[in-house]
């Protein structure tokens, strides 16, 4: 009699590419290197939150320069970013209803730049800062996942929100 032996054989381990893994390190970094990356965020989070606080002020004192939108000039619509300061600024002072009228990314924008700034200011202080690597099919997933969130909230500003332009 033949008896048959029950092997399991297992597929081969599938050979993973370090270069498509998200990867994500806590590194020590010198302070020149801290005060050249980490810096530079902070100096430039700081000034943009500082000038949506001070944008309200600086419009009443006639010292705020209005840039035209080129594409709204063109097609009679606004951008996808056409509104986004003046919603920081209303933002920056409270007015959620009336920052999301302008523009409806505004409020998140802003407290985006403000964890960027947290970030800045504890890699600066504790030394530390996070290393991202992130795969190509990841980043182009982010940017269409991103591109998913503003263009709707686009179209609800163009349909809805006309008034405020």
């Amino acid at each position: 009699m033949n008896k048959s032996a029950l092997v399991q054989i297992e597929p081969p381990a599938e050979k993973r590419n370090p270069s498509e893994e998200l990867l994500i390190e806590l590194e020590k970094a010198t302070f020149e290197e801290r005060l050249k990356k980490e810096g530079s965020i902070l100096l430039l989070s700081t000034l943009a939150l500082s000038l949506t606080f001070l944008m309200q002020t600086l419009e009443e004192l006639k010292m705020w320069i209005r840039i035209p939108c080129l594409f709204k000039k063109a097609t009679g619509l606004p951008c996808l970013t056409c509104g986004l300061t003046r919603s920081l600024s209303c933002t920056s002072h409270g007015d959620i209803s009336g920052s999301l009228k302008i523009h409806l990314l505004g409020p998140f924008v802003f407290v985006g730049i403000c964890l960027l700034g947290f970030y800045s200011l504890a890699a600066l202080v504790f030394g530390y800062r996070l290393r991202v690597k992130i795969p190509p099919k990841l980043r182009d997933a982010a940017a269409h996942m991103a591109m998913s969130i503003a263009l709707p909230a686009w179209a609800m500003k163009v349909i809805f929100f006309k008034e405020y332009w």
